[in-house]
């Protein structure tokens, strides 16, 4: 890249990120944050769960309507593509 410093600087500005302002980027760095918290808080629930009495696997891939594993696997998908997509809208990339 250094061979090629103007191109790289083009490059550098020109970029879909950079499109954003401050406010925007802490308003997506603080979104992210409360997706990691909760991705975090439903992580340790589980796993408390685990260690409180052990899962079948039946439970967490099937678990029964009102379970506490009841649309676990779905959530915490969903929190994890829409981090996907938050880390790629701050760095102007694609999925």
């Amino acid at each position: 890249w250094q061979a090629c410093p103007k191109a790289s600087a083009r490059v550098a500005t020109e970029h879909p990120a950079h499109s954003y302002t401050i406010a925007t980027r802490i308003s997506i760095m603080s979104e992210k944050l409360e997706i990691i918290r909760k991705m975090l808080e439903m992580q340790k629930q589980f796993i408390a769960k685990e260690q409180a009495g052990g899962l079948d696997p039946k439970d967490y891939y099937d678990p029964e309507s009102g379970d506490d594993l009841d649309g676990f696997q779905a959530g915490y998908d969903e929190l994890a593509n829409k981090l996907v997509d938050l880390a790629h809208a701050e760095k102007g990339s694609k999925r």
